[in-house]
């Protein structure tokens, strides 16, 4: 699989008082779209470049990113202009990891970005594809 020397990602443009504004584009959008340039050559030792086909969207992001919030309050918080954190399921498609291979499917605490770059550490699980089971159980209560 060739690796794209850019790719697309979510970031928190405004956060939200009350209701979140999906009109991108708008100065007042919540989120907003960015393209960011990719270099394999960037990559470092220990890290991962994975291609996210799943990503969760639950309501504590809701919490995390929502203005006036006290912050001790927060285990997690998003600050304007950074990336949306969430739960996701991907498949490495660049390694530099000696536990991790081209091809494995990973769970973890990624981004909502096309791609994204991790250090090995970041992934909670490498899904053993050989058990059948539809990839999105893998981003469940279980």
């Amino acid at each position: 699989m060739s690796i794209p020397s850019s790719y697309n990602r979510i970031v928190l443009n405004k956060a939200p008082i009350k209701e979140v504004n999906f009109n991108y584009g708008e100065e007042s959008s919540t989120f907003r779209i960015e393209e960011v340039s990719f270099d394999e050559n960037s990559v470092k030792d220990g890290e991962v470049v994975i291609k996210m086909l799943y990503l969760s969207n639950d309501p504590g992001q809701r919490g995390w990113m929502q203005k006036g919030i006290d912050a001790e309050r927060m285990y997690l918080r998003i600050l304007e202009n950074d990336p949306i954190i969430t739960l996701g399921l991907g498949e490495v498609v660049l390694s530099k990891s000696s536990k991790h291979s081209v091809g494995d499917k990973v769970t973890g605490r990624f981004t909502w970005q096309d791609y994204v770059i991790v250090n090995e550490e970041r992934i909670t699980r490498t899904i053993d594809v050989s058990l059948g089971l539809p990839l999105t159980s893998y981003l469940g209560p279980v």
